[in-house]
């Protein structure tokens, strides 16, 4: 299963530059290039994650996360921003923003965000590369480290 992450972002050659990343890491990723083309895929498709820009030229991450929350679109949502202020970030995260990025975002920035948000999507893209789960022997409190070993 590929997570499908929207990405709302009015630089497209950013954009494009972060679908890619993100596609290359296994996930989906649709682009708009503004809050009402947000809305409007939000209301018609599925999604696991938004990843939004503040500053937009019809609207703002911060509204588009209002109306998801008010529309009970319990949907994770990550705010992204080359205009970091002190409030807006406050006020995103109060709307259940899991983070807020300063631009250009860095791609292990993002990616430990993702593992955050979708902690399975390392193991199953492991197993669908052909790697299998090698079992360990548990330690006295039962836990085990999983290691990752490609089967010949």
């Amino acid at each position: 299963m590929k997570y499908r992450i929207l990405i709302v972002e009015d630089n497209i050659m950013l954009a494009g530059q972060q679908k890619k990343r993100l596609e290359k890491s296994g996930y989906e990723a649709e682009i708009t290039i503004d809050e009402p083309g947000a809305r409007k895929l939000l209301k018609k498709e599925s999604f696991d994650l938004v990843l939004s820009d503040v500053r937009l030229p019809e609207g703002d991450g911060i509204s588009l996360l209002e109306w998801m929350r008010k529309e009970r679109m319990d949907i994770p949502f990550i705010i992204m921003t080359g205009y970091a202020s002190v409030p807006d970030a406050v006020q995103a995260i109060k709307l259940g923003a899991k983070d807020y990025l300063a631009k250009p975002v860095q791609m292990d920035e993002l990616q430990r965000q993702l593992k955050d948000i979708f902690p399975s999507q390392i193991c199953d893209m492991r197993q669908e590369q052909g790697f299998a789960p090698q079992k360990q022997p548990s330690d006295a409190g039962g836990r085990t480290s999983g290691q990752y070993s490609r089967p010949i």
